[in-house]
């Protein structure tokens, strides 16, 4: 009994004893929590508060401007979230790179379209094999390549529709094998009739560019068009259909042009009119004859007329900027078509080949302001090939009416008006379009100069012959040129300071190289290689040399007066070193004493115009 009272009574005491003791403790305790927590909450409303709100009224110091405040809104506390730390703009940040996918361009395309080309040639050796041992005869080969392309090109339409690029490389297989049976059919056996195969063929082209632009697929395009361009070479037809054979050329140009215009890959149509001119110059190297002109000429026409209205005239229509794609296929087709109207009936409308290129020319620059007006995209690269293609053409004018010299001249004519006309309206490209002109003139005029089949077997006066005469001409075109650059535009940029000196030059060198060499034939052809034929040459460098000086004087060009003295120079060492080498006597004494006159004349009028003021360096030219 008593140990259980003293179980029972034992946690009784304990309660009532430490049961005050712990509740004094929790109450001080609690307490100063409580005391804690109000100081923590005024911090947050404190921190929470507009500046200037006082949240204690009944404060014995109660803030001055408390009357006239107005009665804020409590906001609520913002959880400020860390943001990142802001970076410089200006300072160019650090990406780093995304590392390449050799291994997935590698082992996933690059391996499937080498699957592709090994299964295009397992079959062509598979069908030459089988039809050199008689297995299968013509209806066989083309009924296996119709039903394997056919094949191929459903089980890549599956396999694309799962989302796997080696879809793309069947369908392309299987394009390609459906064009080579096809074509076989009427081009090499002959089983069809030209005008069904080229159907055919037709709605073949316009499946597989649907199929491209469907699947949205630039591999099944390219697939497409090298199928269309390598299947006359691999089958080539033992007759001449060329009727066939340009319009199925036509269609495979259109099929590209349409598929540009339908999903914007316009690099298609140029690399696919690169492929039909090369078909077509290996259709005329061997087959082409007077009585096919009319095809040949249609044909190019068409080629043109598609590119004029996919390369200019959809973008005018749609006021749209032009790519290079656009740019490349309009001047090859206009460039193609200019050739086939001038090789291939040349003798039949040569008096009339001017009059077309100045035609051609004219249409060039028409177009050229229709895009001026329509595309106002800055800068306009169509409107200035545009210009370009004009500027052709009026060049090639010339060239097919006149003969030697003379086309140089005519270029030299066309390029100074363009200059002129550059300088005025400040336009830089039209300005490098004159430039390229006047320097084509000179480079053919020493061409002319220099062949000696332009040459007459007779006595000339020295620059005033058949043969000289252009080439002078075109040097003052140079000159003219660098004048009016000086007149319009001024010579105090560094930039059309070099310019103009380069056309000083040029004019200045050309003309001294042709003096020399009028004046050596013709003393060569009075005394052949005697002491005055080089005499005569010195004396010719001397005078060129004056007039140079004379020139720098005239138009207080202190550049002009240095070129004059370095000739001077060359003239000198030449009279010294060669020509009175050769002399003796009576005829040395009087070539030093003309060679001191000369120089002494210089050094005076030197003189004279330094104590006159005039003697300075002018302009920065």
């Amino acid at each position: 009994m008593e140990i259980l009272a003293l179980v029972i009574l034992l946690p009784l005491g304990l309660v009532f004893l430490l049961g005050p003791l712990l509740g004094t403790i929790a109450f001080f305790t609690l307490g100063s929590l409580r005391r804690r927590l109000d100081r923590i909450e005024e911090r947050l409303r404190d921190l929470s508060d507009p500046p200037g709100y006082d949240r204690h009224p009944l404060r014995a110091e109660p803030r001055a401007e408390r009357v006239d405040e107005p009665v804020p809104v409590l906001r609520a506390v913002e959880v400020v979230e860390p943001t990142a730390p802001k970076r410089d703009p200006e300072r160019p940040q650090s990406v780093p790179p995304e590392p390449w996918a050799w291994e997935s361009l590698l082992g996933g395309r690059v391996l499937g379209w080498v699957a592709a080309a090994f299964l295009l040639l397992a079959f062509g050796y598979f069908i030459a094999y089988a039809f050199q041992n008689e297995w299968i005869g013509p209806v066989g080969q083309i009924s296996l390549g119709l039903a394997t392309g056919t094949l191929l090109c459903l089980a890549g339409a599956r396999v694309h529709r799962r989302g796997y690029v080696m879809g793309a490389m069947l369908l392309g297989t299987g394009i390609v094998m459906l064009y080579l049976a096809l074509l076989a059919s009427y081009g090499g056996y002959q089983l069809l009739p030209p005008s069904r195969g080229v159907l055919y063929q037709m709605v073949l082209v316009a499946l597989s560019v649907g199929v491209a632009g469907l699947y949205r697929t630039r591999s099944i395009a390219v697939m497409a068009l090298v199928g269309g361009l390598v299947s006359p070479v691999l089958i080539p037809s033992t007759q001449d259909l060329y009727s066939s054979f340009f319009l199925y050329l036509l269609l495979l140009e259109t099929a590209m042009i349409a598929l540009s215009l339908w999903r914007g890959w316009t690099w298609l149509p140029p690399v696919a009119l690169v492929g039909v001119q090369v078909l077509f110059g290996l259709w005329a190297e061997g087959n082409y004859h007077p009585e096919k002109l009319w095809a040949v000429l249609g044909f190019q026409g068409v080629l043109f007329t598609l590119h004029l209205l996919h390369d200019v005239g959809v973008p005018v229509l749609w006021r749209r900027p032009v790519g290079l794609g656009r740019l490349l296929g309009f001047v090859v087709a206009t460039l193609a078509f200019a050739q086939a109207v001038c090789i291939y009936p040349y003798w039949d409308i040569r008096p009339w080949l001017p009059a077309l290129s100045l035609g051609m020319a004219t249409l060039m620059v028409l177009l050229a302001r229709l895009v001026k007006q329509r595309i106002s995209f800055d800068p306009q690269p169509l409107y200035f090939t545009l210009l370009a293609l004009g500027l052709v053409f009026v060049a090639a004018a010339p060239a097919l009416r006149f003969t030697g010299g003379w086309i140089g001249l005519a270029w030299a004519v066309l390029g100074s008006l363009l200059w002129a006309y550059a300088l005025r309206v400040r336009t830089l490209p039209l300005l490098v379009f004159a430039g390229l002109l006047l320097g084509l003139s000179i480079f053919h005029e020493l061409f002319v100069y220099a062949n000696p089949t332009y040459r007459q077997d007779r006595v000339a006066f020295p620059i005033f012959n058949a043969e000289a005469f252009p080439l002078v001409l075109v040097i003052f075109a140079l000159w003219l040129a660098a004048w009016q650059l000086r007149a319009v535009q001024g010579t105090a940029d560094a930039f059309r300071w070099r310019v103009w000196l380069f056309l000083v030059v040029v004019g200045i060198v050309v003309g001294w190289l042709l003096l020399s060499a009028e004046v050596n034939d013709y003393f060569q052809q009075l005394h052949g290689d005697s002491v005055l034929t080089s005499m005569s040459v010195s004396i010719t460098w001397a005078i060129y040399a004056g007039l140079v000086m004379a020139a720098g004087f005239w138009r207080s060009s202190g550049t002009l007066r240095a070129i004059g003295l370095g000739l001077l120079g060359l003239a000198i060492i030449k009279g010294l070193l060669f020509d009175m080498a050769s002399l003796s006597g009576l005829y040395r004494i009087l070539a030093f004493l003309i060679l001191a006159v000369v120089l002494g004349a210089t050094a005076m009028t030197y003189q004279r115009l330094e104590r006159a003021g005039l003697l300075r360096k002018g302009p920065s030219s």
